[in-house]
């Protein structure tokens, strides 16, 4: 049975502030909460209604759960209890609350880290967050005032990479200004990224969907790339710009045209 003490925790988790307060989250919608149980995330609850558990996601969800080391509480409700808890729309399955994670910057990354500065649209984080899952990139490093990575919208449009791609927060220009490989941005005034040489180690900065990259940033940038236009778009989404560069440097570095240093 959820109480409504219950009730009232998981909506709260809906806020940054209480996420931080708790130093937990909710996961919603039975792909992502099935990518859950197979991450390395501590799953403190699990709300799911009957139906669900009867049908044959609901026995890989069994399954998952058998395998864990310890068994988060599951708890049952009807279809209008979990809606009644939950951001989106129609959600009659299940969603999940788990731990946040502590994370620290890893000293020496391998292969293309993304840079994301100030991404404020949670879809569009959530779709980088996909498209690095992807391409194999499993490190993102993001400023302080990109959006939430534990925001309900951010989590449900990575469509379950949430698990699989590592979101630092930290300072920019401290970190750029310690970073020992060649740093590149996305640019309008950029080389195409047809003919663009990256190296295999490397950073790549995205930048805000409206004024694009940081000045104070700049200093630290090696190069910079762009993506050709042909027709008369004035611009593209940050997610998409991501997913055709990094699909640029994985077909280079495949074809022998990355260089290594």
């Amino acid at each position: 049975m959820l109480s409504k003490n219950k009730a009232k925790f998981i909506r709260s988790l809906q806020l940054k502030k209480q996420r931080e307060d708790q130093g937990c989250f909710v996961v919603e919608g039975k792909k992502s909460v099935l990518e859950l149980l197979n991450s390395q995330f501590k799953i403190r609850i699990v709300v799911c209604t009957e139906s669900f558990l009867e049908n044959r996601d609901g026995a890989l969800f069994a399954q998952q759960i058998g395998l864990r080391p310890y068994f988060p509480e599951v708890i049952l409700c009807n279809p209008l209890e979990l809606e009644s808890i939950s951001s989106l729309k129609t959600n009659q399955t299940v969603l999940a609350v788990a731990e946040i994670k502590t994370q620290t910057i890893p000293k020496k990354v391998k292969g293309l880290t993304l840079v994301l500065d100030h991404i404020n649209d949670p879809g569009n984080l959530g779709t980088i967050l996909r498209v690095a899952d992807w391409f194999g990139i499993e490190t993102v490093v993001a400023s302080l005032g990109t959006t939430d990575f534990y925001n309900p919208k951010v989590l449900q449009a990575s469509m379950g990479s949430f698990c699989r791609v590592q979101v630092y927060y930290t300072d920019l220009e401290k970190y750029l200004s310690t970073v020992k490989i060649p740093i590149y941005a996305a640019s309008a005034k950029g080389e195409s990224a047809h003919h663009f040489t990256f190296e295999r180690d490397c950073c790549l900065i995205l930048g805000n969907e409206s004024h694009g990259i940081s000045e104070s940033l700049l200093p630290y940038v090696k190069r910079t790339v762009t993506i050709p236009p042909y027709g008369k778009a004035e611009s593209l989404n940050v997610a998409t710009a991501a997913a055709i560069l990094c699909d640029n440097y994985r077909r280079l570095a495949e074809f022998g045209t990355v260089t290594y240093r």
